[in-house]
């Protein structure tokens, strides 16, 4: 974690990550957590609980 800190700076945006270098690893894991958002209210587009 200390090689590659927070950045307390960065842009805020939706679906910053995206543009990240992480992308695929997010990806293939969206489908695995998509009950649980769900269940919390999340809609399957990201869009926050109501």
């Amino acid at each position: 974690m200390l090689d590659t800190p927070y950045n307390a700076f960065s842009e805020i945006r939706l679906d910053k990550w995206k543009d990240g270098r992480n992308r695929e690893k997010v990806e293939r894991v969206l489908p695995k957590v998509a009950a649980v958002a769900s269940a919390m209210g999340y809609s399957s587009d990201g869009d926050l609980p109501k």
